[in-house]
């Protein structure tokens, strides 16, 4: 089903679990506690994650912004971007913890923006991305490679740390560090 949030305010649930059908609408949404996120369509303006984001399972779609301010992990299943936008803010880690298709870029003008951390901790094989990615704080691989597509660093560091790295498109490094 589809439930949409349109008025005024913001909705400020503690735990949210999506596990399928479509959250959609023009009231931000502001997470405090974990959210858990296994299917389904993401298409609030803005839907904030503070207390922790769990991404696993198929069928996800991200046709707005959400922003990650916490530890997050991806275990398995795209996440398809439609014109959206997954930021990791500066005081967050995002973790791969498995090989696969993380981010895929499907319509629009969508974007991974990391100013936190971002590594790719489980898995020996490969984990790409074909959204586009920009980097301003830490991109690390322990382990196997991360393939990316358009890539950007503005700033902050790229670091291979026992793993790789491979680019679909050529890596625009315009600041920061690589090691």
């Amino acid at each position: 089903g589809t439930v949409v949030f349109s008025g005024t305010g913001a909705l400020t649930p503690t735990v949210l679990n999506l596990s399928g059908g479509n959250l959609q609408g023009t009231m931000p949404v502001t997470v405090s506690g974990p959210m858990l996120w296994t299917a389904g369509v993401l298409g609030s303006a803005i839907v904030v994650a503070n207390g922790g984001l769990t991404m696993a399972g198929v069928g996800k779609a991200l046709n707005c912004v959400l922003v990650n301010n916490g530890a997050a992990t991806w275990t398995n299943g795209q996440l398809a971007f439609n014109s959206g936008t997954f930021s990791n803010s500066a005081a967050a880690v995002l973790d791969v913890l498995a090989d696969g298709s993380v981010f895929a870029f499907n319509t629009g003008t969508s974007l991974v923006a990391n100013a936190g951390t971002f590594r790719k901790t489980g898995g020996s094989g490969t984990a790409s991305m074909s959204t586009a990615f920009t980097n301003s704080g830490t991109v690390q691989v322990n382990t196997g490679t991360v393939s990316f597509g358009p890539y950007t660093q503005t700033g902050g560091q790229t670091v291979m740390n026992g793993g790789n790295f491979s680019f679909s498109q050529t890596a625009q490094l315009g600041g920061g560090l690589l090691s």
